[in-house]
C-alpha cells in the first residue's frame, strides 16, 4: 500500500490488519498494489501509479513485462509524479523510447517525473538492472 499523504510504502500480506491514525479534518489517500515477483528474476515489483491524482492507479493505461531485455513497460496518460515499488534499481528511465529521464531511488520507491509531450498517452519504459 501507497499513503499519498505521508508519502509512505507499506509492505504487507494479505491478510494483515493496517492502522491509520488521521488528525482531524485529515485525509490520507492508499492506493493498495499487488506485489509481483517477475518471470526468470528476484525482482519484486508493483505499479503505485501517478501520485500526484485521487486515482493514481486510474492513470495506468497498460503494463508489460519482456523477459528478454528485462524491460517494463508502463503506459500512462496524465502527467505527474510516477511511483514504483521495485526491489533493484533501475538502469534507466525512457518516456517515449527516446528521452533518458532523471530519477530517484530510495528504499525500494522509485520516482520519476512523467512529463507532458503533446501526443497524448506517454510510454514510461522500465529497465530493470539484474545482478545475476
Amino acid at each position: 500500500m501507497y499513503l499519498s499523504q505521508a508519502k509512505k510504502l507499506v509492505l504487507s500480506n494479505p491478510n494483515d490488519n493496517i492502522e491509520i491514525v488521521l488528525d482531524p479534518f485529515n485525509f490520507e489517500l492508499v492506493t493498495a498494489s499487488l506485489v509481483t515477483i517477475l518471470a526468470g528474476k528476484s525482482l519484486q515489483f508493483a505499479l503505485i501509479g501517478l501520485v500526484n491524482m485521487l486515482n493514481s492507479g486510474g492513470a495506468i493505461r497498460s503494463l508489460a513485462y519482456n523477459d528478454s531485455n528485462g524491460l517494463i513497460r508502463i503506459r500512462v496518460k496524465g502527467v505527474g509524479e510516477m511511483r514504483v515499488f521495485a526491489s533493484e534499481k533501475p538502469r534507466d528511465r525512457r518516456i517515449d523510447e527516446r528521452e533518458v529521464v532523471g530519477f530517484q531511488y530510495e528504499e525500494c520507491r522509485v520516482v520519476v517525473q512523467a512529463i507532458a509531450n503533446g501526443k497524448g498517452p506517454q510510454l514510461w519504459a522500465y529497465g530493470i538492472v539484474s545482478s545475476y
